[in-house]
């Protein structure tokens, strides 16, 4: 209280020291932190990270919900593959939480999709990394996978 109030055109709340220091570095270093931990856990999902780049874009078939991905079988097992017209899958995690990408996105080949680190049949692996508690199926392959991103 004895010091005197700091002169607002002299004295600046937010210096160039602070600017470089908190922003350049700092904020470069954590954004680079969390696209590589983003590409981490997706990979961990079954996506990689060069799969993504686009996705959202790409437009596929629904798939019957007793589909099985299988890429031996034509369509790589999409029985709804041509039925009816092409569409956007849902990112927004709220209306296709179950639909199988590999099975809606059946023009991409096998090499797209990675194996999934957290098998749903593994019980010594914590319940909420492979089943949903939302739809109580298996989180890899679905865009589920973004609520652990």
């Amino acid at each position: 209280m004895l010091r005197p109030p700091r002169s607002s055109k002299r004295d600046h709340l937010v210096g160039m020291k602070m600017i470089s220091m908190s922003y350049l570095q700092l904020g470069a270093i954590q954004a680079a932190s969390a696209f590589t931990t983003y590409c981490w856990v997706m990979n961990d999902y079954g996506i990689r990270p060069v799969s993504t780049l686009f996705l959202a874009n790409e437009q596929g078939y629904y798939p019957s919900p007793l589909d099985v991905y299988d890429p031996d079988l034509p369509n790589q097992g999409n029985s709804g593959y041509g039925k009816n017209g092409r569409s956007l899958l849902a990112w927004d995690l709220a209306t296709d939480l179950e639909v199988d990408f590999r099975l809606f996105f059946t023009f991409k080949n096998r090499d797209t999709w990675t194996r999934c680190r957290w098998d749903p049949n593994d019980d010594s692996i914590p319940r909420f990394w492979r089943i949903s508690d939302v739809t109580g199926k298996q989180i890899c392959y679905t865009v589920e996978a973004l609520r652990y991103t």
